[in-house]
Protein backbone atom coordinates (compact mmCIF):
# COMPACT_ATOMS: atom_id res chain seq x y z
CA UNK A 1 0.00 0.00 0.00
CA UNK A 2 3.02 2.05 0.36
CA UNK A 3 3.98 2.34 -3.31
CA UNK A 4 0.40 3.23 -4.29
CA UNK A 5 0.28 6.14 -1.87
CA UNK A 6 3.03 7.34 -3.32
CA UNK A 7 1.74 7.04 -6.58
CA UNK A 8 -1.15 8.62 -5.71
CA UNK A 9 0.94 11.65 -4.34
CA UNK A 10 3.04 11.85 -7.79
CA UNK A 11 -0.01 11.81 -9.80
CA UNK A 12 -2.63 13.97 -7.60
CA UNK A 13 -5.32 14.34 -9.90
CA UNK A 14 -3.49 13.30 -12.94
CA UNK A 15 -4.14 9.81 -13.47
CA UNK A 16 -7.16 9.57 -10.87
CA UNK A 17 -10.30 10.79 -12.35
CA UNK A 18 -12.38 12.92 -9.95
CA UNK A 19 -15.71 14.20 -9.76
CA UNK A 20 -16.48 17.85 -8.94
CA UNK A 21 -18.67 19.61 -6.67
CA UNK A 22 -20.91 20.32 -9.65
CA UNK A 23 -21.93 17.21 -10.41
CA UNK A 24 -24.28 17.76 -7.64
CA UNK A 25 -26.28 20.77 -9.46
CA UNK A 26 -28.01 17.82 -11.88
CA UNK A 27 -30.51 16.49 -9.02
CA UNK A 28 -30.74 19.29 -7.02
CA UNK A 29 -33.95 19.71 -8.03
CA UNK A 30 -34.72 16.31 -7.20
CA UNK A 31 -33.32 16.64 -3.68
CA UNK A 32 -34.52 20.30 -2.91
CA UNK A 33 -34.80 19.90 1.24
CA UNK A 34 -30.35 18.50 1.12
CA UNK A 35 -28.19 20.48 1.24
CA UNK A 36 -26.03 20.87 -1.61
CA UNK A 37 -23.14 18.29 -1.37
CA UNK A 38 -19.33 17.82 -2.76
CA UNK A 39 -18.00 14.85 -3.59
CA UNK A 40 -14.28 13.92 -4.48
CA UNK A 41 -13.74 10.01 -6.16
CA UNK A 42 -10.99 9.05 -7.63
CA UNK A 43 -10.22 5.64 -8.94
CA UNK A 44 -7.55 3.87 -10.72
CA UNK A 45 -9.03 1.45 -13.26
CA UNK A 46 -8.56 0.32 -17.08
CA UNK A 47 -11.63 1.04 -19.64
CA UNK A 48 -11.99 -2.42 -20.10
CA UNK A 49 -10.24 -5.76 -19.54
CA UNK A 50 -10.07 -9.30 -21.11
CA UNK A 51 -10.19 -12.86 -19.08
CA UNK A 52 -10.08 -16.14 -19.74
CA UNK A 53 -12.27 -18.66 -19.94
CA UNK A 54 -11.02 -20.61 -16.51
CA UNK A 55 -8.90 -19.49 -13.73
CA UNK A 56 -9.18 -15.82 -14.89
CA UNK A 57 -6.20 -13.44 -13.21
CA UNK A 58 -8.18 -11.11 -11.00
CA UNK A 59 -8.81 -7.51 -12.15
CA UNK A 60 -7.55 -5.18 -9.03
CA UNK A 61 -9.10 -1.56 -8.74
CA UNK A 62 -7.88 1.40 -6.46
CA UNK A 63 -10.45 3.54 -5.35
CA UNK A 64 -10.85 6.55 -2.58
CA UNK A 65 -12.98 8.94 -1.90
CA UNK A 66 -14.19 11.80 0.57
CA UNK A 67 -17.43 10.05 0.82
CA UNK A 68 -18.66 6.15 1.27
CA UNK A 69 -18.08 4.31 -2.07
CA UNK A 70 -19.03 1.12 -3.61
CA UNK A 71 -17.87 -0.84 -6.70
CA UNK A 72 -20.51 -3.79 -7.81
CA UNK A 73 -21.19 -5.69 -11.46
CA UNK A 74 -23.75 -5.98 -13.11
CA UNK A 75 -23.94 -9.82 -13.52
CA UNK A 76 -23.25 -10.49 -9.07
CA UNK A 77 -23.42 -13.86 -10.03
CA UNK A 78 -20.14 -13.97 -12.22
CA UNK A 79 -17.38 -12.71 -9.95
CA UNK A 80 -16.28 -11.51 -6.11
CA UNK A 81 -15.81 -8.00 -4.93
CA UNK A 82 -13.83 -7.01 -1.90
CA UNK A 83 -13.51 -5.38 -0.36
CA UNK A 84 -17.02 -3.76 -2.36
CA UNK A 85 -17.81 -0.74 -0.21
CA UNK A 86 -15.52 1.52 1.63
CA UNK A 87 -16.10 4.57 3.95
CA UNK A 88 -14.63 7.83 3.11
CA UNK A 89 -10.64 8.37 3.27
CA UNK A 90 -8.23 10.14 2.53
CA UNK A 91 -7.97 11.04 -1.05
CA UNK A 92 -3.95 9.87 -1.05
CA UNK A 93 -4.85 6.39 0.40
CA UNK A 94 -6.59 4.64 -2.15
CA UNK A 95 -8.17 0.92 -1.53
CA UNK A 96 -7.05 -1.65 -3.68
CA UNK A 97 -10.47 -4.09 -4.61
CA UNK A 98 -10.03 -6.98 -6.00
CA UNK A 99 -12.82 -8.73 -8.59
CA UNK A 100 -12.33 -12.29 -9.20
CA UNK A 101 -14.45 -13.95 -11.55
CA UNK A 102 -15.53 -17.42 -11.85
CA UNK A 103 -14.98 -20.13 -14.61
CA UNK A 104 -17.23 -19.34 -17.65
CA UNK A 105 -18.41 -22.49 -18.34
CA UNK A 106 -20.38 -21.68 -21.52
CA UNK A 107 -19.76 -21.98 -25.09
CA UNK A 108 -19.99 -18.18 -25.56
CA UNK A 109 -18.26 -15.07 -24.80
CA UNK A 110 -19.64 -13.37 -21.64
CA UNK A 111 -19.68 -9.15 -21.11
CA UNK A 112 -19.49 -7.97 -17.68
CA UNK A 113 -19.81 -3.79 -15.87
CA UNK A 114 -18.11 -3.33 -12.97
CA UNK A 115 -19.17 0.45 -12.07
CA UNK A 116 -17.37 2.28 -9.37
CA UNK A 117 -19.80 4.59 -7.27
CA UNK A 118 -19.67 6.93 -4.64
CA UNK A 119 -22.88 7.92 -2.76
CA UNK A 120 -25.22 8.57 -5.94
CA UNK A 121 -22.54 9.77 -8.40
CA UNK A 122 -20.83 6.99 -10.91
CA UNK A 123 -17.48 7.68 -11.90
CA UNK A 124 -16.37 4.81 -14.28
CA UNK A 125 -17.93 1.85 -15.88
CA UNK A 126 -15.59 -0.89 -16.41
CA UNK A 127 -16.09 -3.36 -19.15
CA UNK A 128 -15.01 -7.07 -18.51
CA UNK A 129 -14.77 -9.87 -21.70
CA UNK A 130 -14.92 -13.48 -20.36
CA UNK A 131 -13.66 -15.44 -23.12
CA UNK A 132 -16.01 -18.62 -23.02
CA UNK A 133 -15.02 -22.24 -23.70
CA UNK A 134 -15.70 -22.54 -27.49
CA UNK A 135 -12.91 -23.98 -29.01
CA UNK A 136 -12.05 -25.30 -32.84
CA UNK A 137 -9.03 -26.96 -34.64
CA UNK A 138 -8.95 -27.87 -38.20
CA UNK A 139 -5.75 -30.22 -39.23
CA UNK A 140 -4.30 -29.45 -41.43
CA UNK A 141 -4.67 -25.98 -41.85
CA UNK A 142 -3.37 -24.66 -44.98
CA UNK A 143 -4.91 -28.08 -47.65
CA UNK A 144 -3.30 -27.92 -51.18
CA UNK A 145 -4.42 -29.71 -54.26
CA UNK A 146 -3.08 -31.05 -57.50
CA UNK A 147 -3.61 -29.59 -60.87
CA UNK A 148 -5.63 -31.73 -61.96
CA UNK A 149 -7.77 -31.26 -59.24
CA UNK A 150 -9.23 -33.96 -57.04
CA UNK A 151 -10.82 -34.38 -53.82
CA UNK A 152 -9.30 -33.89 -50.17
CA UNK A 153 -10.34 -33.08 -46.70
CA UNK A 154 -9.63 -31.45 -43.14
CA UNK A 155 -10.25 -32.97 -39.65
CA UNK A 156 -12.43 -30.81 -37.47
CA UNK A 157 -11.91 -31.00 -33.32
CA UNK A 158 -14.03 -28.69 -31.56
CA UNK A 159 -16.83 -28.62 -28.62
CA UNK A 160 -19.99 -26.63 -30.58
CA UNK A 161 -22.02 -27.25 -33.48
CA UNK A 162 -20.52 -25.92 -36.92
CA UNK A 163 -21.17 -25.28 -40.80
CA UNK A 164 -19.07 -24.88 -43.97
CA UNK A 165 -19.90 -22.85 -46.94
CA UNK A 166 -17.08 -21.68 -49.84
CA UNK A 167 -16.84 -18.22 -50.04
CA UNK A 168 -13.98 -17.81 -52.28
CA UNK A 169 -13.58 -20.27 -55.35
CA UNK A 170 -16.76 -21.27 -55.47
CA UNK A 171 -16.27 -21.56 -59.65
CA UNK A 172 -13.83 -24.66 -58.76
CA UNK A 173 -13.99 -25.44 -55.58
CA UNK A 174 -17.06 -27.24 -53.44
CA UNK A 175 -17.51 -29.01 -50.49
CA UNK A 176 -18.59 -33.09 -50.76
CA UNK A 177 -21.08 -34.76 -48.52
CA UNK A 178 -21.75 -32.87 -45.01
CA UNK A 179 -21.53 -28.86 -44.81
CA UNK A 180 -22.35 -29.31 -40.97
CA UNK A 181 -22.17 -31.14 -38.21
CA UNK A 182 -21.65 -31.01 -34.24
CA UNK A 183 -18.45 -31.80 -32.41
CA UNK A 184 -15.42 -33.16 -34.23
CA UNK A 185 -15.64 -33.97 -37.74
CA UNK A 186 -14.41 -33.82 -41.37
CA UNK A 187 -14.89 -31.22 -44.30
CA UNK A 188 -14.48 -32.75 -47.49
CA UNK A 189 -13.90 -30.58 -50.57
CA UNK A 190 -13.14 -31.15 -54.63
CA UNK A 191 -11.84 -29.15 -56.89
CA UNK A 192 -11.90 -29.21 -61.07
CA UNK A 193 -8.69 -29.16 -63.00
CA UNK A 194 -6.59 -25.73 -63.10
CA UNK A 195 -5.81 -24.56 -66.60
CA UNK A 196 -4.43 -21.26 -65.40
CA UNK A 197 -2.20 -19.64 -63.07
CA UNK A 198 -2.13 -21.19 -59.29
CA UNK A 199 -4.92 -20.77 -57.71
CA UNK A 200 -6.70 -20.25 -53.75
CA UNK A 201 -10.03 -20.97 -52.49
CA UNK A 202 -11.45 -20.67 -48.91
CA UNK A 203 -13.99 -22.61 -47.16
CA UNK A 204 -15.58 -20.49 -44.05
CA UNK A 205 -15.93 -22.44 -40.76
CA UNK A 206 -19.45 -21.02 -38.51
CA UNK A 207 -19.86 -21.53 -34.86
CA UNK A 208 -23.36 -22.36 -33.35
CA UNK A 209 -23.99 -18.63 -33.63
CA UNK A 210 -23.53 -18.73 -37.07
CA UNK A 211 -20.34 -16.48 -36.86
CA UNK A 212 -16.77 -17.37 -38.89
CA UNK A 213 -14.44 -19.08 -36.28
CA UNK A 214 -12.01 -20.34 -38.66
CA UNK A 215 -10.74 -20.09 -42.98
CA UNK A 216 -9.37 -22.63 -45.08
CA UNK A 217 -7.46 -21.40 -47.38
CA UNK A 218 -7.16 -24.58 -50.45
CA UNK A 219 -4.14 -24.32 -52.50
CA UNK A 220 -4.70 -26.27 -56.03
CA UNK A 221 -1.65 -26.25 -58.86
CA UNK A 222 -1.43 -24.70 -61.36
CA UNK A 223 1.14 -22.38 -63.98
CA UNK A 224 3.39 -20.67 -61.46
CA UNK A 225 5.71 -17.27 -62.64
CA UNK A 226 5.88 -15.02 -59.59
CA UNK A 227 8.52 -12.09 -59.97
CA UNK A 228 10.46 -11.33 -56.86
CA UNK A 229 9.10 -7.81 -57.77
CA UNK A 230 6.70 -5.87 -60.16
CA UNK A 231 8.28 -2.12 -59.98
CA UNK A 232 12.10 -1.51 -60.08
CA UNK A 233 13.58 2.17 -59.45
CA UNK A 234 16.92 2.11 -60.02
CA UNK A 235 19.45 5.33 -60.42
CA UNK A 236 20.78 6.70 -63.99
CA UNK A 237 24.18 4.91 -64.46
CA UNK A 238 24.77 1.78 -66.22
CA UNK A 239 23.73 -1.51 -64.68
CA UNK A 240 22.52 -4.74 -64.23
CA UNK A 241 19.58 -5.27 -62.48
CA UNK A 242 18.61 -8.76 -61.15
CA UNK A 243 15.16 -9.81 -60.67
CA UNK A 244 14.43 -13.49 -59.53
CA UNK A 245 11.23 -15.36 -60.96
CA UNK A 246 9.67 -18.49 -59.16
CA UNK A 247 8.73 -20.83 -62.04
CA UNK A 248 7.37 -23.90 -62.20
CA UNK A 249 6.57 -23.75 -66.28
CA UNK A 250 8.86 -22.29 -69.79
CA UNK A 251 8.63 -18.79 -69.77
CA UNK A 252 9.80 -15.46 -71.66
CA UNK A 253 10.06 -11.78 -71.25
CA UNK A 254 9.24 -9.55 -74.30
CA UNK A 255 9.46 -5.50 -74.13
CA UNK A 256 5.97 -3.56 -74.57
CA UNK A 257 7.82 -1.06 -76.29
CA UNK A 258 10.48 -2.32 -78.74
CA UNK A 259 11.32 1.58 -79.17
CA UNK A 260 12.69 1.59 -75.44
CA UNK A 261 16.02 0.71 -76.65
CA UNK A 262 17.76 2.47 -73.41
CA UNK A 263 17.25 -1.12 -71.63
CA UNK A 264 17.86 -5.00 -72.66
CA UNK A 265 17.36 -8.42 -71.38
CA UNK A 266 20.83 -11.11 -71.54
CA UNK A 267 18.19 -13.94 -71.89
CA UNK A 268 14.78 -13.91 -73.34
CA UNK A 269 13.93 -17.29 -73.08
CA UNK A 270 13.99 -19.70 -69.19
CA UNK A 271 12.85 -22.60 -67.63
CA UNK A 272 11.34 -23.06 -64.31
CA UNK A 273 12.54 -20.98 -61.28
CA UNK A 274 15.82 -18.15 -62.72
CA UNK A 275 16.80 -14.92 -62.56
CA UNK A 276 16.10 -12.45 -65.20
CA UNK A 277 18.64 -10.08 -65.55
CA UNK A 278 17.59 -6.53 -67.32
CA UNK A 279 20.57 -4.00 -68.54
CA UNK A 280 20.23 -0.24 -68.04
CA UNK A 281 22.32 1.88 -70.31
CA UNK A 282 23.36 5.18 -68.44
CA UNK A 283 20.75 7.66 -68.47
CA UNK A 284 21.53 11.25 -70.18
CA UNK A 285 17.65 12.08 -70.07
CA UNK A 286 16.62 15.00 -67.80
CA UNK A 287 13.57 13.19 -66.18
CA UNK A 288 12.59 9.80 -65.40
CA UNK A 289 12.07 7.21 -68.15
CA UNK A 290 9.69 4.36 -68.14
CA UNK A 291 9.07 1.26 -69.24
CA UNK A 292 6.91 -1.78 -68.90
CA UNK A 293 8.03 -4.87 -70.01
CA UNK A 294 5.86 -8.96 -69.54
CA UNK A 295 7.45 -12.15 -68.62
CA UNK A 296 4.90 -15.09 -69.91
CA UNK A 297 4.43 -18.80 -69.38
CA UNK A 298 4.76 -21.14 -72.37
CA UNK A 299 3.53 -24.67 -72.29
CA UNK A 300 3.39 -27.26 -75.40
CA UNK A 301 -0.26 -28.30 -73.46
CA UNK A 302 -2.37 -25.90 -75.69
CA UNK A 303 -4.97 -26.98 -72.99
CA UNK A 304 -3.79 -24.43 -70.43
CA UNK A 305 -3.88 -20.72 -70.06
CA UNK A 306 -0.70 -18.40 -70.55
CA UNK A 307 0.14 -16.77 -67.47
CA UNK A 308 1.59 -13.50 -67.82
CA UNK A 309 3.12 -10.69 -65.69
CA UNK A 310 3.58 -7.10 -66.40
CA UNK A 311 6.76 -5.38 -64.66
CA UNK A 312 7.21 -1.68 -64.44
CA UNK A 313 10.68 -0.33 -64.49
CA UNK A 314 12.07 3.63 -63.72
CA UNK A 315 15.40 5.39 -64.31
CA UNK A 316 16.49 8.70 -62.79
CA UNK A 317 17.71 11.05 -64.50
CA UNK A 318 21.30 12.27 -63.57
CA UNK A 319 21.85 13.70 -60.63
CA UNK A 320 23.89 17.46 -61.83
CA UNK A 321 23.47 19.79 -59.27
CA UNK A 322 25.01 22.96 -59.43
CA UNK A 323 28.01 23.12 -57.16
CA UNK A 324 27.90 25.80 -54.95
CA UNK A 325 31.91 26.90 -54.15
CA UNK A 326 33.24 27.38 -50.43
CA UNK A 327 34.13 31.05 -50.46
CA UNK A 328 33.92 32.73 -47.36
CA UNK A 329 30.68 34.39 -47.92
CA UNK A 330 28.99 31.12 -48.33
CA UNK A 331 30.11 29.57 -45.73
CA UNK A 332 29.56 32.81 -43.86
CA UNK A 333 26.13 32.75 -44.88
CA UNK A 334 25.18 28.62 -44.97
CA UNK A 335 27.83 27.29 -42.91
CA UNK A 336 28.06 27.03 -39.49
CA UNK A 337 31.98 26.24 -38.55
CA UNK A 338 33.00 24.58 -35.21
CA UNK A 339 35.83 23.11 -33.66
CA UNK A 340 39.26 24.87 -34.94
CA UNK A 341 41.39 24.67 -37.91
CA UNK A 342 39.61 25.96 -40.82
CA UNK A 343 40.15 28.30 -43.45
CA UNK A 344 39.36 29.68 -46.57
CA UNK A 345 41.33 30.29 -49.66
CA UNK A 346 38.41 31.77 -51.76
CA UNK A 347 36.76 29.17 -53.44
CA UNK A 348 37.97 25.89 -51.00
CA UNK A 349 37.20 25.24 -47.27
CA UNK A 350 40.74 23.97 -45.83
CA UNK A 351 40.55 21.49 -42.97
CA UNK A 352 42.89 20.00 -40.12
CA UNK A 353 41.97 17.57 -38.08
CA UNK A 354 39.24 18.14 -35.73
CA UNK A 355 37.64 20.88 -38.21
CA UNK A 356 34.07 20.80 -38.95
CA UNK A 357 31.23 22.51 -40.21
CA UNK A 358 27.16 22.10 -40.42
CA UNK A 359 24.21 23.58 -42.29
CA UNK A 360 21.15 23.38 -40.37
CA UNK A 361 17.47 22.79 -41.93
CA UNK A 362 18.37 20.96 -45.31
CA UNK A 363 16.53 19.34 -47.40
CA UNK A 364 15.77 15.77 -48.64
CA UNK A 365 17.14 14.55 -51.82
CA UNK A 366 20.74 14.36 -53.09
CA UNK A 367 23.99 15.78 -51.78
CA UNK A 368 27.44 16.01 -52.95
CA UNK A 369 30.24 16.93 -51.63
CA UNK A 370 33.85 17.63 -54.10
CA UNK A 371 37.06 16.76 -51.97
CA UNK A 372 40.07 18.30 -53.74
CA UNK A 373 42.67 16.48 -51.71
CA UNK A 374 43.27 14.46 -48.77
CA UNK A 375 47.02 14.27 -46.68
CA UNK A 376 47.55 10.08 -46.72
CA UNK A 377 46.67 9.74 -43.02
CA UNK A 378 43.63 12.18 -42.67
CA UNK A 379 39.66 11.14 -42.86
CA UNK A 380 36.87 12.86 -44.42
CA UNK A 381 33.29 12.66 -43.44
CA UNK A 382 29.96 13.84 -44.29
CA UNK A 383 27.41 13.50 -41.33
CA UNK A 384 23.52 14.03 -41.83
CA UNK A 385 21.58 14.54 -38.52
CA UNK A 386 18.17 14.51 -37.29
CA UNK A 387 16.72 16.61 -34.89
CA UNK A 388 13.40 14.73 -33.12
CA UNK A 389 14.16 16.40 -30.29
CA UNK A 390 17.58 15.88 -29.59
CA UNK A 391 20.26 15.47 -32.37
CA UNK A 392 20.34 11.52 -33.68
CA UNK A 393 23.43 10.73 -35.89
CA UNK A 394 21.40 8.82 -38.53
CA UNK A 395 24.05 8.00 -40.68
CA UNK A 396 28.26 8.77 -41.68
CA UNK A 397 29.52 8.56 -44.94
CA UNK A 398 33.11 9.47 -45.86
CA UNK A 399 36.03 8.28 -46.86
CA UNK A 400 39.33 7.20 -44.76
CA UNK A 401 43.19 7.80 -46.82
CA UNK A 402 45.16 5.63 -44.48
CA UNK A 403 42.98 2.39 -45.62
CA UNK A 404 42.08 3.88 -48.93
CA UNK A 405 38.28 3.08 -48.35
CA UNK A 406 35.30 4.29 -47.62
CA UNK A 407 33.27 3.78 -43.77
CA UNK A 408 29.45 4.55 -43.18
CA UNK A 409 27.34 4.24 -39.65
CA UNK A 410 24.08 3.88 -39.21
CA UNK A 411 23.40 4.84 -35.43
CA UNK A 412 25.75 2.09 -33.50
CA UNK A 413 26.27 0.11 -36.67
CA UNK A 414 29.43 0.75 -38.48
CA UNK A 415 29.75 -0.27 -42.00
CA UNK A 416 26.29 -0.15 -43.03
CA UNK A 417 26.82 -0.50 -46.26
CA UNK A 418 30.75 -2.62 -47.64
CA UNK A 419 33.82 -0.04 -47.76
CA UNK A 420 34.98 0.42 -51.36
CA UNK A 421 38.61 1.79 -52.80
CA UNK A 422 39.23 5.09 -53.70
CA UNK A 423 42.01 7.10 -54.66
CA UNK A 424 42.44 9.79 -51.99
CA UNK A 425 45.01 11.14 -55.08
CA UNK A 426 42.73 12.53 -56.77
CA UNK A 427 39.36 14.65 -56.06
CA UNK A 428 36.57 12.48 -55.22
CA UNK A 429 32.63 12.99 -54.71
CA UNK A 430 30.96 11.91 -51.92
CA UNK A 431 27.01 11.96 -52.27
CA UNK A 432 24.09 10.32 -50.78
CA UNK A 433 20.52 10.43 -51.82
CA UNK A 434 18.18 10.61 -48.75
CA UNK A 435 14.57 9.91 -49.48
CA UNK A 436 11.63 8.03 -48.45
CA UNK A 437 10.87 4.74 -50.36
CA UNK A 438 6.98 3.23 -51.29
CA UNK A 439 6.49 2.01 -48.08
CA UNK A 440 7.36 5.39 -46.41
CA UNK A 441 10.54 4.46 -44.30
CA UNK A 442 13.45 6.65 -45.13
CA UNK A 443 16.44 5.49 -47.15
CA UNK A 444 19.78 6.50 -48.11
CA UNK A 445 22.38 5.49 -51.27
CA UNK A 446 25.79 6.14 -50.49
CA UNK A 447 27.70 6.91 -54.03
CA UNK A 448 31.09 7.54 -54.81
CA UNK A 449 32.03 9.33 -57.82
CA UNK A 450 28.12 9.09 -59.31
CA UNK A 451 28.31 5.37 -58.54
CA UNK A 452 25.85 3.80 -55.76
CA UNK A 453 28.46 1.72 -54.00
CA UNK A 454 25.40 0.54 -51.36
CA UNK A 455 21.90 1.23 -49.50
CA UNK A 456 20.49 1.38 -46.34
CA UNK A 457 16.50 1.64 -45.10
CA UNK A 458 15.59 2.97 -41.81
CA UNK A 459 13.13 0.24 -41.11
CA UNK A 460 14.36 -1.31 -37.97
CA UNK A 461 14.67 -4.66 -39.67
CA UNK A 462 18.52 -4.97 -38.52
CA UNK A 463 17.81 -3.74 -35.14
CA UNK A 464 19.04 -0.35 -35.99
CA UNK A 465 16.90 3.25 -36.29
CA UNK A 466 13.05 3.40 -37.58
CA UNK A 467 12.85 6.50 -39.57
CA UNK A 468 9.20 6.83 -40.63
CA UNK A 469 8.17 9.79 -43.36
CA UNK A 470 7.25 12.56 -43.42
CA UNK A 471 9.88 13.83 -40.77
CA UNK A 472 8.93 15.97 -38.10
CA UNK A 473 12.26 17.49 -37.25
CA UNK A 474 15.31 19.52 -38.43
CA UNK A 475 17.67 17.87 -40.98
CA UNK A 476 21.66 19.09 -40.16
CA UNK A 477 24.17 18.44 -42.57
CA UNK A 478 28.17 17.96 -40.96
CA UNK A 479 31.09 18.08 -42.81
CA UNK A 480 34.62 17.53 -41.31
CA UNK A 481 38.14 16.26 -41.26
CA UNK A 482 39.12 13.61 -38.72
CA UNK A 483 42.87 12.64 -38.38
CA UNK A 484 45.64 14.50 -40.17
CA UNK A 485 48.09 16.90 -38.68
CA UNK A 486 48.95 19.07 -41.55
CA UNK A 487 46.73 22.24 -41.88
CA UNK A 488 45.41 21.26 -45.44
CA UNK A 489 44.67 17.28 -44.04
CA UNK A 490 41.15 18.01 -46.08
CA UNK A 491 40.68 20.49 -48.53
CA UNK A 492 37.04 20.20 -49.54
CA UNK A 493 35.78 22.15 -53.27
CA UNK A 494 32.48 22.73 -53.21
CA UNK A 495 29.09 20.84 -52.46
CA UNK A 496 25.70 20.51 -54.28
CA UNK A 497 21.72 19.67 -53.61
CA UNK A 498 18.69 18.49 -55.93
CA UNK A 499 15.57 17.86 -54.32
CA UNK A 500 13.82 14.13 -53.53
CA UNK A 501 13.26 12.13 -57.48
CA UNK A 502 10.25 12.99 -59.09
CA UNK A 503 9.29 9.46 -59.84
CA UNK A 504 5.94 9.93 -61.36
CA UNK A 505 3.84 7.76 -59.01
Amino acid sequence: MKSIRNIIRTIARGAFMALPAMAAISLASCREEEPMKSVDLRFLAEDSYSLTASDAEPITLYVSSTDSWVVYSQNPDWCTISPSEGEAGVLAEPTAVTVQYMDNAELDDRIDTLIIQSDYWIGKWVQVLQKGTAYMNLTPSDPSLPQDGGDSSVEISTNHDWSAAVTEGSGWLSIKGASSGSGDGSISFSATKNLGEMRYGTISIYDHNDKVCGELVVTQAGVQLDPAVVLVKTDWTEKDYVIHVESNSEWTVTKDDELATWYSFSQTEFSGSQDLVVHFSESHASAVRTATFTISSVSSDESLTPVSKQITIKQSYQFLPSMIEFTQSEIDATWMVWGYGYSSNGDDMIMTAGARTESRYRELGYHTFKVKSMKQDARFRTELLYNGGAYDVMFRWGGDASTGKTFSQSGALNDAIEPVPFDYTQPNEFSYYFAPNDDNYMYVEYMLNGTTVGTYTFDGSDGGTVIKYPLEGQITLLIGAESGADADAVVVDSWGHLPVIDWGD
